[in-house]
């Protein structure tokens, strides 16, 4: 599931320079649900999503907001999401490629790429997502699931495209 050579957490270096807000050009400071400022020891989910290599699309969730979050996920959403990291996520796949799939994401239409960081450290190793598997795993919501999630982008990052799917924030 992990590679037999990529510890699930610990320290997988800083957080890169693509998955800094594109609007300062610097990395997160704040939780984009509480705005609370993130400091050194806080650990956040950072999302982006991109067409191409433009960023349409990033967030910033911190832990007690994204385990919020997951309270609204029902319990038959949450076993199917935990069923298909379970099956697909493979962190010794390099990250030109996506974590769950191993498809090439360079020059992919649309990916999206994920971290769980603390501070400004990946504590999880980089999951790039290609958009067959975010559809895939949009699949596994149930109607509450995707409502409540929709609802929580939708009031969260106003102007998303209708269009986007985005995986759901993962902190379960």
């Amino acid at each position: 599931m992990f590679g037999d050579d990529t510890p699930f957490f610990g320290d997988h270096g800083e957080v890169p320079r693509k998955l800094w807000s594109s609007e300062r050009d610097a990395p997160f400071r704040e939780c984009m649900v509480c705005n609370r400022a993130l400091g050194p020891g806080d650990c956040y989910e950072i999302q982006k999503a991109f067409n191409r290599r433009e960023a349409v699309f990033e967030i910033v969730v911190c832990m007690e907001c994204g385990l919020a979050l997951a309270t609204e996920y029902s319990r038959e959403s949450i076993e199917a999401i935990a069923a298909f990291i379970q099956q697909h996520l493979d962190f010794s796949r390099p990250p030109e490629v996506c974590t769950f799939c191993g498809a090439a994401m360079a020059g992919a239409p649309s990916q999206s790429l994920s971290a769980v960081c603390r501070g400004e450290r990946l504590i999880m190793p980089l999951m790039g997502m290609c958009a067959d598997c975010e559809e895939r795993l949009q699949d596994c919501l149930s109607e509450k699931t995707r409502g409540a999630h929709d609802d929580f982008i939708n009031r969260t990052v106003p102007g998303v495209p209708a269009d986007l799917d985005l995986a759901p924030v993962l902190f379960l």
